[in-house]
């Protein structure tokens, strides 16, 4: 079953990345459980494979609110605070 989570994981970030995306933001704890912790398996197994933060939609409103480093921003297997400090979010 863990390979199914990878091989469904990888191809769900992958299209995101190709398609442009910077980030990926949901609300389901699961789906960011493993899209979110999939990456280091991923990587692995996935040659080429461009890792991408993965944030709760609660997290992005925190940003937006000015709030974003109070928002758990730093318990993310891929880090999202060098994308958001890039894009001068926070």
């Amino acid at each position: 079953a863990d390979h199914l989570v990878v091989e469904r994981s990888h191809a769900i970030l992958a299209s995101a990345v190709s398609n442009g995306a910077d980030v990926v933001v949901l609300s389901c704890p699961l789906c960011h459980f493993n899209l979110d912790q999939s990456q280091r398996k991923i990587r692995k197994q996935y040659r080429g494979f461009t890792e991408i933060p993965v944030l709760y939609f609660s997290q992005l409103l925190g940003v937006a609110l000015r709030v974003g480093e109070k928002c758990g921003l730093d318990q993310h297997y891929v880090d999202p605070r060098p994308l958001l400090t890039l894009k001068k979010l926070i």
